[in-house]
């Protein structure tokens, strides 16, 4: 996405580290570097769930890939309408490393509980 923004662009050729993105690869670059910010959430919060959850983490790790690809399309489309256009496809990619942050705290405080 940007690479090649960047190849076809004279004003970006040279790189980030010497001028800002220029309008044409700008939302990609937003884009790919939200992604970068949910995918780590994302992992962290699936390795906690398959540590402390292991015999119902793989059905809910599956569920949330497909949530959190579905959420980064509709994320990607939304964005040159603004904040509110976005908003489903940020909610799609967040809520399965929410649901399983809850779900691994909640398994922690049972097991340390016992």
């Amino acid at each position: 996405m940007v690479s090649t923004g960047r190849r076809r662009s004279a004003d970006d050729i040279r790189g980030s580290a010497y001028s800002p993105p220029s309008p044409k690869i700008a939302v990609a670059a937003a884009f790919l570097q939200n992604t970068l910010d949910q995918a780590f959430v994302a992992v962290v919060a699936q390795f906690a769930l398959v540590m402390l959850l292991p015999s119902v983490a793989m059905q809910l790790m599956a569920a949330s890939v497909l949530l959190f690809s579905i959420g980064r399309i509709t994320f990607l489309a939304g964005y040159p309408g603004g904040a509110g256009a976005r908003a489903f496809g940020m909610a799609l990619t967040a809520l399965p490393s929410l649901l399983a942050f809850a779900l691994g705290l909640g398994a922690l405080f049972y097991q340390l509980a016992r």
